[in-house]
Protein backbone atom coordinates (compact mmCIF):
# COMPACT_ATOMS: atom_id res chain seq x y z
CA UNK A 1 0.00 0.00 0.00
CA UNK A 2 1.88 3.30 -0.90
CA UNK A 3 0.78 6.05 1.46
CA UNK A 4 0.95 9.88 0.85
CA UNK A 5 3.27 12.27 2.05
CA UNK A 6 0.41 13.59 4.17
CA UNK A 7 0.28 10.23 6.00
CA UNK A 8 4.22 10.06 6.53
CA UNK A 9 4.37 13.72 8.03
CA UNK A 10 1.73 12.51 10.72
CA UNK A 11 3.94 10.00 12.18
CA UNK A 12 6.05 10.90 15.16
CA UNK A 13 9.69 8.96 15.07
CA UNK A 14 11.80 8.85 18.11
CA UNK A 15 14.28 11.55 18.09
CA UNK A 16 17.70 11.69 19.93
CA UNK A 17 19.59 14.34 20.88
CA UNK A 18 23.39 14.55 21.98
CA UNK A 19 26.36 17.55 22.87
CA UNK A 20 28.43 18.05 20.36
CA UNK A 21 32.02 17.46 21.72
CA UNK A 22 33.79 19.25 19.15
CA UNK A 23 31.86 22.73 19.03
CA UNK A 24 29.72 22.66 22.39
CA UNK A 25 26.38 22.88 20.04
CA UNK A 26 24.04 19.96 19.95
CA UNK A 27 23.46 17.08 17.62
CA UNK A 28 19.73 15.59 16.97
CA UNK A 29 18.86 12.54 14.89
CA UNK A 30 16.19 10.24 14.00
CA UNK A 31 17.67 6.93 14.13
CA UNK A 32 14.95 5.20 12.24
CA UNK A 33 15.27 7.65 9.41
CA UNK A 34 18.74 6.97 8.32
CA UNK A 35 20.97 10.38 7.18
CA UNK A 36 18.14 12.18 8.58
CA UNK A 37 19.87 14.40 11.44
CA UNK A 38 20.40 17.91 12.26
CA UNK A 39 22.57 20.26 14.28
CA UNK A 40 22.20 23.75 16.22
CA UNK A 41 23.96 25.65 19.12
CA UNK A 42 21.29 24.76 21.46
CA UNK A 43 19.07 21.77 22.26
CA UNK A 44 15.72 23.73 21.13
CA UNK A 45 17.28 24.95 17.79
CA UNK A 46 18.60 21.45 16.45
CA UNK A 47 15.12 20.11 17.27
CA UNK A 48 13.70 22.66 15.14
CA UNK A 49 16.24 21.98 12.39
CA UNK A 50 15.44 18.32 12.36
CA UNK A 51 12.02 18.56 12.24
CA UNK A 52 12.49 20.98 8.99
CA UNK A 53 15.39 18.40 8.04
CA UNK A 54 13.03 15.27 8.76
CA UNK A 55 9.93 16.99 5.96
CA UNK A 56 12.84 17.29 3.41
CA UNK A 57 14.10 14.14 3.93
CA UNK A 58 10.43 12.81 3.87
CA UNK A 59 9.74 14.73 0.54
CA UNK A 60 12.62 13.20 -1.09
CA UNK A 61 11.50 9.65 -0.24
CA UNK A 62 8.01 9.83 -1.56
CA UNK A 63 9.61 11.69 -4.53
CA UNK A 64 11.43 8.93 -5.67
CA UNK A 65 9.69 5.90 -4.41
CA UNK A 66 11.57 4.84 -1.60
CA UNK A 67 10.73 3.59 1.30
CA UNK A 68 9.36 5.18 4.53
CA UNK A 69 9.78 2.86 7.73
CA UNK A 70 7.00 3.80 10.04
CA UNK A 71 8.26 4.41 13.97
CA UNK A 72 9.00 1.33 15.83
CA UNK A 73 6.87 0.92 18.94
CA UNK A 74 8.68 1.64 22.03
CA UNK A 75 8.41 -1.96 24.41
Amino acid sequence: MTRDLSYYRSLHYKYELEVDPGDGGFFASHPELPGCFAQGESADEAVKELDAAREVWLDVRVEEGLPIPKPRRSP
